[in-house]
């Protein structure tokens, strides 16, 4: 739904993923810990991740420890808009961002290491990566 808050939140051994935030205009995902998701081994080119994030617009991510996930630490997919990522910790997990299919996105201000990849971008346009 429209405005919702997740805040606060330990996320952890989760079979899929930790969070998945869908069709939810305004979302704000803060200061959460996200780890140790993904623990039933899922396609993790399909769904597994800390958080993922679909078909939505102007969503915030910020102040996330999101790490040690089998899939990706944050995923855009499937038609977000006008996202930020800033001010997370995304560590150890398959990828650390991928930002699909998406428009007009900004990942700044992160710290993003140890990851199979550290930032991911396919199929999106407008993507803003930058410190």
């Amino acid at each position: 739904s429209p405005d919702s808050i997740v805040t606060n939140n330990l996320f952890t051994s989760n079979g899929n993923g930790g969070a998945r935030i869908q069709s939810a205009d305004r979302a704000q995902v803060i200061n959460n810990i996200m780890r140790y998701n993904g623990i039933e081994r899922p396609n993790s080119a399909w769904d597994s991740a800390g958080t993922k994030i679909t078909r939505l617009s102007d969503a915030l991510v910020k102040g996330n420890l999101i790490e040690y996930n089998y899939g990706t630490g944050i995923w855009y997919d499937s038609s977000t808009f006008r996202t930020m990522t800033v001010d997370n910790v995304v560590r150890y997990n398959g990828s650390g961002v991928f930002v699909e299919i998406s428009h007009d996105d900004a990942v700044a201000f992160n710290i993003i290491h140890d990851n199979n990849y550290g930032i991911l971008v396919s199929g999106a346009s407008d993507t803003r990566i930058y410190n």
